[in-house]
């Protein structure tokens, strides 16, 4: 899990059918020593798990990936320059047990990963 360590949610609201969230990552996290020494950005396996723990959060329990339909990885993201990112899920239940999540990470107003995936509750 990241949050709480790469990252914490600082705030979290729901405007219309999204779930918002502003989050803060934590520049001085190991991982941006080998990602890349000098020129830190956060690496695109830690934006789309970012997604998923927000929805963890906003439903309250444990999921997993079950497919990723589309994502595009559109600008860097560079935790020394961009403390704050907002994040923005459409999650709609599509059973007890199954979610599908459309997602941005915003840089203020770039979008910097968006996503389309289904997620499930793990057993």
């Amino acid at each position: 899990m990241l949050i709480n360590n790469f990252f914490k949610i600082i705030e979290h609201t729901q405007e219309n059918e999204r779930a918002i969230f502003i989050i803060e990552l934590n520049k001085n996290h190991p991982i941006y020593e080998g990602h890349f020494p000098g020129s830190p950005i956060v690496p695109g396996v830690c934006s789309i798990e970012i997604m998923k723990e927000c929805a963890e959060f906003y439903l309250n329990t444990s999921l997993y990936y079950d497919s990723i339909e589309q994502c595009k990885f559109l600008s860097p993201i560079d935790p020394v320059k961009t403390a704050f990112l907002t994040i923005s899920l459409q999650i709609i239940s599509l059973n007890e047990n199954e979610y599908s999540i459309s997602g941005t990470i915003l840089n203020q107003l770039t979008h910097c990963v968006s996503i389309k995936s289904k997620v499930k509750k793990k057993a």
